[in-house]
Formats: C-alpha cells, structure tokens, sequence
C-alpha cells in the first residue's frame, strides 16, 4: 500500500491520546508499533471465559506484536481499514475504542473495563492470497481444548447400543450393538470410530465436561503445527459478526468464534471452498478434507470428523458429534443434537432432525420433517424414502429401500426390514414378528376400511396375496 505521507510511529497509548485531544494529521498514517490481539479465552458456548483450573483468575491471551498502519480521516477519527507490516496482503478493519466492546465476552469479560493491555480489536481480517475471510484476527486469536470425558474401553464391560469409549491416542468409538462384551473397538461390526484421536486428542469444547480441567491446549483457528495453512485453507467465507449482528445472540456472545480446525499437511488443498453464515462458532473439525460446504446462520457446537464435504445445510447445525464421511447432502433447519456414526452421505432432509443416535451407512434416502427422537438407528439405514414425523423408533441394521408416509412414531424393526411401503400412520408398534417385512420381495402395510391394518405383496405364482399383520391392530 503507498502513502502520501510517511507514517509516523506511535503506540497504542500515544495514538488515543492524539485522538482524545483531536490532534491527529488528516491524511497522515501512523504505525502503532506495539498492536498486539489481546483476548480473554472464551469457555465453549455457554457465555463464560476459561478461568485457571476452573475457579481461579481469568485467562488472557496476549498474540504477536504486529504493526498496523492506520489512517487519518479527522482530528479525532481513524479509518477503520489498517494495514499489516508482517501480512502485506491482509486486508484489516481495526477499531481502537474501548468503549466499543464493553459488552463483547472476548475482550472485556465480567468486568466494566476492556482487558488489561487492550490495543484496540481487529474484527474483520481477510488473507487475499489463500481468499479466506474472517470476522477476527484468526492469525493470533487462541481457543482452548481439552480430553473428553469418557471412559476406557474394557473387555468385560457389556455395552449397549450407542455407549461410548475412547482409546487413548487412537478415538472414541461408539457401539453399534447391544450386549457387547469383549469385542475390541477394531472390530467394526460393533463399534464406528466418530473421532480419531491418532493426530490430536484435544476434542472438548468446555471446561465443566473435560477429563481433566489441566488437561489442555490452546490452539489458532488452523492448528497449524506442521506448517500447512499457506498450503491447503484456501476460500473460506466466515460471514463476520460485527456491525450487522447482535453480538448477544452469538453462542460465545463475542466476535471471537471459538472454532479449531486441526490440520494435518498431506499436499492437498483440503480446507477449502466452504461458506459458513453467522454465528458458525464453537466448532471442533478435523479439518482433512473439509471441502465445498455452505452452512447457513448458527451452526455451532459440533464436533466434526474428516471428510466432511459438499454439503448444503441451513440454519441452526447445532450440538452434534459427526463421523467420518459426512458427505453431499442436503440438510434444512433444525439438524441438533445428534450422533452420526460413518458414513453418513447423499441424504436430503428436511427440517428439525433431532436428537437421534445414527450408527454407520446412512445413505441416500430422502427424509421428511421431524424425524427426530430415534436413538437406536442401526447400520446401513438407506435409500428410503421417509414422510415427517418419524419420531422414537429403534431400527435394526438393514432398514433399506422402505417408502414410510408421514406419522411414524414409537416403533420398532429387527435386522433387514426392507423393500416395504408403509401408507398410513403408525404408532406403538412391534414389527418384528411380522415376516413377510423382512423377505426380499416388496411387501405393503395398509389400512381397511375397518380401521385393521393388513399386508400384501404378490406370491411367487404372482397371485396378489394380503395377510393379516401380526403384532398391529
């Protein structure tokens, strides 16, 4: 950037005390020579900071001393585009007020006052040459992690369908079985590993859910400890959060996103692509191959594995634990609260999928509304085509190639239920003495005029063939 006029140095102090007297040379550029992001620590997403070992003071980060040059444009008043010594392609918003973030979490906490060594707020940062864009200075910004607390795998513990444990320096694996004893997490017919620990073990967002409160780092952004963000983050949008949002809606109720990204540099551009609304905060992802993703307003809390791409999710993607391979679907509001094994790709899905527990194979099928409540979806639940309200239901492994109408609720399948057209509402019910569900030809579950609910499906000499259903009215 060329200037009519060589800056003048200044620090920080020096710099508001020229504008509090209205001294300052319009046109003139001064260098503060001292700017340096100083933040408190913000703890997960429940509007609190990070205090040493949970009770004691808060916990501030202080970042590199960078020097920005800033512009005149009155007496009393800077521009709020800055410019980077250190990053020369940078394109900087930098406010200098205090009394500006009074109310912002990152930089002035439960106090009345800015942080002690406060030296102003870059809230707008964009890296032209990668073409990432970020509401905050993610070049020195820190997010603390810590160890989930989950126990150890044991072989003489029986667990149950959706029970967790963790391996220390491998993952945390969820069963995909009931009554597992004594079967190694290696063994991938009873246990999905959702998050892989091989590379980083820091997976827990806030402190009061930690392993161990001590137990801990604190990370950029890009946890870049092998060099590779010049090489592979490239064209990220982060939508900025000063100016044209309510910083009190935020989850961290600050411009500081609280999201960490671990890298790992395999020569590929692997992070890129991707289009994140407001309020994309709190997030915890494995950042291999996070690729060509817009998510809409409000997506925090997630945890999030490796291969996560081409996908289109709206507003509020909030609280959940992704497997590997979450991979080109299409998502409305409301996804919340789930656990999502391997696997999970190629499905379109309405509003408020909520609150279930999904093991691996999740593919292709096209769900309705409020599919929400259902923790116990066995492996290779696909392409079926599922109406709303497909609510509390426990499925086996193999639930394929159904066409289920709206209204499906409280219910329950065995293993390999399949091929099967449910057309009216369904409730309370057990279907898994009714045989002819579980057979490979098509089979269709209807209601009489009598309000009796019958099965048909063609026998092999192709003689339409209707029975009654075991187990349902």
């Amino acid at each position: 950037m060329k200037h009519t006029r060589e800056a003048i140095g200044v620090t920080y102090d020096e710099l508001t005390t020229l504008i509090g007297s209205a001294s300052l040379t319009v046109g003139q550029t001064y260098k503060i020579t001292d700017y340096q992001t100083v933040h408190y620590l913000i703890d997960g997403d429940g509007g609190d900071v990070v205090l040493e070992g949970g009770t004691g003071d808060t916990v501030v980060h202080t970042g590199n001393t960078e020097a920005l040059v800033v512009t005149a444009l009155t007496g009393e008043e800077l521009s709020p585009i800055a410019y980077s010594e250190e990053y020369l392609y940078d394109i900087i918003h930098y406010d200098w007020n205090p009394n500006n973030w009074l109310f912002d979490l990152g930089f002035s906490a439960y106090d009345e006052a800015v942080v002690t060594g406060f030296k102003g707020v870059i809230y707008y940062r964009e890296d032209t040459q990668n073409n990432n864009i970020f509401g905050y200075d993610f070049r020195n910004v820190m997010n603390r992690r810590w160890v989930l607390d989950y126990g150890e795998w044991t072989g003489t513990t029986t667990y149950n369908f959706a029970d967790k444990v963790q391996v220390e320096g491998d993952g945390l694996y969820m069963s995909t079985k009931n009554n597992n004893t004594d079967n190694a997490v290696s063994a991938t017919t009873y246990w999905d590993k959702i998050v892989d620990y091989s590379n980083y073990s820091y997976w827990c967002l806030n402190s009061g859910d930690a392993q161990d409160i001590e137990d801990y780092i604190d990370s950029l952004t890009f946890n870049d400890s092998e060099g590779s963000y010049e090489d592979i983050v490239k064209n990220n949008i982060f939508t900025t959060n000063k100016d044209n949002t309510d910083i009190g809606m935020s989850p961290t109720n600050s411009i500081l996103d609280n999201n960490v990204f671990y890298l790992l540099d395999d020569g590929a551009f692997n992070l890129s692509g991707n289009k994140f609304g407001v309020y994309f905060q709190c997030n915890t992802i494995d950042g291999n191959y996070f690729n060509n993703n817009s998510l809409g307003n409000n997506c925090s809390s997630n945890t999030i594995s490796r291969n996560f791409e081409n996908n289109k999710i709206e507003n509020s993607f909030n609280g959940n634990f992704i497997g590997y391979s979450f991979d080109s679907n299409i998502i409305g509001n409301y996804f919340q609260t789930n656990t999502i094994g391997s696997g999970f790709g190629k499905n379109l899905i309405g509003n408020y999928y909520q609150n279930n527990i999904i093991s691996d194979g999740f593919i292709s099928n096209i769900i309705g509304n409020y599919f929400s409540g259902n923790d116990a979806i066995g492996s290779d639940f696909a392409e079926n085509s599922i109406g709303s309200d497909f609510q509390s239901v426990e499925v086996g492994t193999g639930f394929t190639n159904n066409t289920i109408a709206n209204s499906f609720k409280s219910s329950f399948t065995v293993d390999d239920f399949h091929n099967n057209t449910i057309k009216d509402d369904v409730t309370s019910i057990n279907f898994a003495s009714m045989t002819h569900a579980y057979e490979d030809y098509n089979c269709e579950v209807f209601l009489t005029a009598n309000d009796d609910y019958r099965l048909s499906y063609f026998n092999a000499s192709d003689v339409l063939t209707i029975v009654a259903t075991t187990g349902m009215k």
